[in-house]
């Protein structure tokens, strides 16, 4: 039995050095995968990093869209080449009208200061004849 007690603690002491060297590998395993770990833990932050900023670049974008539906909008208000050309037209037939209406008023201010003043050329002829009859009339008692 000696022997055989032997036998067994020589192949429990063969099976601690075979486990002592599992031991061994595993720790050199963990070590690895810690490394691995840090790794990933740093590729992870990348990410999280450049998840921030493609939210930050997405944030700009939906402001660069809102800026152009704005603009989009207001370019939309502007008024075409036909808008303005009716306006045009319009304008000018205003302006038309505005100067046929002064003409019309300028004419009617001529043909009144044409009146007047044949009004006070013939006041002033009757004037002038009773001037040149009174002073006959003067002449014609003072001879007497």
């Amino acid at each position: 039995m000696a022997n055989r007690n032997d036998l067994m603690e020589q192949r429990v002491v063969e099976l601690e050095q075979r486990v002592g060297g599992f031991g061994e590998l595993f720790d050199a395993v963990d070590k690895r995968f810690d490394g691995v770990d840090r790794r990933l833990d740093a590729i992870d932050k990348r990410f999280d990093e450049v998840d921030l900023r493609f939210v930050a670049i997405d944030k700009r974008f939906d402001t660069v869209e809102n800026r152009l539906d704005t603009m989009d909008r207001k370019f939309d208000e502007l008024p075409t080449k036909s808008d303005l050309k009716v306006f045009m037209e319009e304008m000018a037939s205003q302006v038309k009208t505005a100067a046929e209406g002064y003409g019309a008023t300028l004419d009617s201010i001529d043909r009144s200061i044409q009146l007047m003043s044949t009004q006070i050329t013939t006041k002033d002829r009757d004037r002038d004849l009773v001037l040149k009859d009174l002073g006959k009339r003067i002449s014609a008692l003072e001879r007497r």
